[in-house]
């Protein structure tokens, strides 16, 4: 394996979902690894019911927090692999608890088969009786089939594992876990492994202890997921079906053909099969509890038939959504949105349109530098190239130069300048690549809007802290200095603008607070929108607490940004700046303004007609907005849902 050192750096994702007394328990399992490398770990929080930002916060500081608004498992994991920085990755479960030599084994196995994975299998372990009970049926085969992952078996090639510790790069090939399936992703990933030729290694010496399901309820609703996620995976890839996931639908549909011919009259007969099924259950009930010693193998046919039964009836039930329309390639692409600091060039969907060109030159290797960002705590300096600027553009062949040229001229100077060029048809990408050889261009096919384009940038930028720019502004030459020193004296502090001037040098308006429907509508055909003042708390040198900064000018703190995500790509244009601002504040972040750092904003031309495309774009997004968060005519609302110790509370 290369690498300069004996143990190669590891990254532990652990995605959660309203799960923190177990994340809390596999976080203590994870610390308490006995591995001689550096180690990172990283929580993806899908959480809604509970936090579990403040208890990593407060308990886990060395801990990197990641946002995962989809609350799913796949784009959680993946999300937290867009800003990994280690070799191998572990991947690990909130009800998960890793014997302490779990990472170094697997480090030692994965170097000696050159697998791309490596694993062992699950243990349940239940505390309740009926957990117990669950458990007993996980471990049987009766329960799990043949899955050697659950059972054991010999040690060598598997078509998956539990959990797994994975090469980096094997990830990076298959483009990690499909974001698609909420279930059996971790088979689907190995899958694809195994087609590239890579070995899935199983090793039965690796036993990861797991807490089961509580009641039956939640065991229905698990396996329920898991035989509807199946059906999914049967469909998509059809090649991948073991003989295994077809006995709990044969079983279900034995029931229910049995049902039906006893309802005809035929009752003897009709109860051949459910009896035999029934004697099948007690028979394995009287072994297990008589061979282990278990008594809360007495559950064990209840238990079964739930397992059984709710996952036949899930592989019936696919959803919808999904069912219906085939991959174009087996390949999952991309980890998510945010590849960052993992790849040299931008890995995106192949049906995104973004083509990179002229890369920047003279810049450092993302794998030297991005030992600096570890757990999301690199000052500027620590990261090396402390200020990424994110500029995009839009046939902006006039506007485009003296905004650059503006960057080159200041006190401070970003680290490195990447435009996102979307979709121009003038002469714009000339310009860039005549006068502008150095600035690393991401090239649009078409124009995806302002959210998902500038995504991309930030996607690939490197800094520690991120300077978004609209093409129609200059920066005035001590701005920056400005921006960067507010984050670098206020640790708290996410996002800081400027003080916004017109062409003619006059400051722009200000607004006070969150938007309402009734003001959008007073709004609406505005050309120039404002800066968002909104609290008029001061704080040290004139800066002051804001609702939100606007997107033409917004200098943005990495670590914030991994915590909430990027902007909300169903956002086409406006208002996709309040709404990360907004976020911000929901996760007890703060906004401000510097009004001593000043930044030229041009008359924005593009007219906000109900009647033009344009305009249609930014109703639906101001829609979108107002429904997710679930407030009109009324702040009251929306600042009731923020936390206590955010700016907003605060002032209301």
């Amino acid at each position: 394996m290369e690498n300069h050192f004996p143990y190669p750096s590891v990254s532990v994702v652990l995605p959660v979902c309203d799960d923190a007394d177990d994340m809390n328990k596999a976080l203590i399992s994870v610390l308490a690894q006995e591995y001689p490398g550096s180690v990172e770990i990283i929580v993806a929080d899908g959480s809604v019911g509970c936090d579990v930002a403040q208890l990593v916060r407060r308990h886990y500081p060395t801990v990197r927090l990641v946002s995962n608004p989809d609350h799913t498992t796949s784009r959680g994991i993946n999300l937290a692999l867009a800003v990994s920085t280690g070799d191998i990755v572990v991947r690990c479960d909130a009800r998960a608890r890793l014997p302490s030599n779990y990472i170094q084994y697997c480090v030692e196995m994965l170097k000696k088969t050159g697998a791309a994975n490596v694993g062992g299998r699950q243990h349940p372990v239940g505390e309740s009786f009926l957990e117990r009970a669950i458990a007993v049926g996980q471990r049987v085969f009766l329960g799990v089939g043949n899955s050697r992952h659950r059972l054991g078996g010999i040690e060598g090639p598997a078509d998956t594992v539990y959990l797994g510790v994975y090469r980096w790069q094997m990830l990076k090939a298959v483009g990690g876990f499909d974001p698609k399936l909420l279930r059996n992703q971790d088979y689907v990933l190995n899958w694809h492994l195994r087609r590239r030729g890579e070995a899935v290694w199983f090793d039965p010496k690796i036993k990861v202890a797991y807490r089961p399901r509580g009641s039956l309820r939640t065991l229905a609703r698990q396996y329920f997921d898991y035989g509807r996620w199946k059906a999914v995976v049967v469909w998509l890839y059809p090649k991948s079906i073991c003989a295994r996931h077809l006995a709990a639908p044969l079983l279900t549909l034995g029931l229910i053909a049995s049902a039906v011919w006893a309802w005809s009259g035929a009752t003897l007969l009709a109860s051949v099969f459910p009896l035999t099924y029934l004697l099948t259950l007690l028979g394995e009930a009287l072994r297990v509890g008589i061979r282990h010693r278990e008594p809360a193998a007495v559950l064990l046919p209840l238990t079964l038939a739930v397992m059984h039964l709710s996952w036949g009836i899930g592989f019936f039930c696919p959803p919808p959504r999904v069912i219906g329309k085939k991959r174009s390639s087996p390949i999952c692409h991309s980890f998510s949105e945010k590849s960052t600091a993992r790849t040299l060039e931008p890995s995106f969907p192949e049906d995104e349109g973004g083509e990179p060109v002229s890369p920047m030159t003279g810049q450092t290797n993302a794998r030297g530098q991005r030992s600096a960002v570890v757990n999301g705590a690199a000052s500027v300096a620590e990261a090396g190239r402390g200020v990424s600027a994110v500029i995009l553009t839009w046939n902006s062949v006039g506007k485009i130069k003296p905004c650059l040229e503006s960057l080159g001229r200041g006190t401070q100077v970003p680290d490195e300048i990447i435009v996102v060029d979307n979709g121009s048809t003038d002469q714009t990408r000339a310009v860039l690549a005549r006068q502008f050889p150095s600035v690393r261009v991401i090239a649009n096919t078409h124009n995806r809007g302002v959210a998902p384009a500038r995504n991309q940038g930030l996607a690939v930028a490197r800094g520690a802290y991120l300077l978004v720019l609209d093409d129609d502004t200059v920066v005035l030459p001590d701005a920056l200095a400005r921006l960067v020193s507010v984050l670098d004296t206020n640790p708290t502090v996410a996002v800081c603008g400027p003080q916004l001037v017109n062409s003619a040098g006059q400051p722009v308006s200000l607004d006070r607070s969150f938007p309402t429907l009734l003001h959008k509508v007073k709004r609406w055909g505005e050309t120039s929108p404002p800066n968002e003042f909104s609290f008029g708390n001061g704080m040290s040198g004139g800066l002051r607490e804001v609702n939100s900064v606007i997107g033409a000018c917004q200098l943005i703190r990495r670590t914030a940004l991994d915590e909430i995500g990027l902007y909300d790509a169903h956002i086409f244009y406006g208002p996709e700046d309040i709404d990360f601002c907004l976020r911000l504040h929901q996760a007890g972040w703060q906004v401000v303004c510097e009004p001593a750092a000043r930044v030229i904003h041009a008359e924005q031309r593009i007219a906000r007609s109900v009647w033009s495309e344009i305009g249609r774009k930014h109703a639906a997004g101001l829609v979108y907005y107002f429904w997710k968060h679930r407030y009109g005519l009324s702040r009251k609302r929306l600042y009731a849902h923020l936390p206590t110790n955010s700016p907003a509370s605060r002032s209301h």
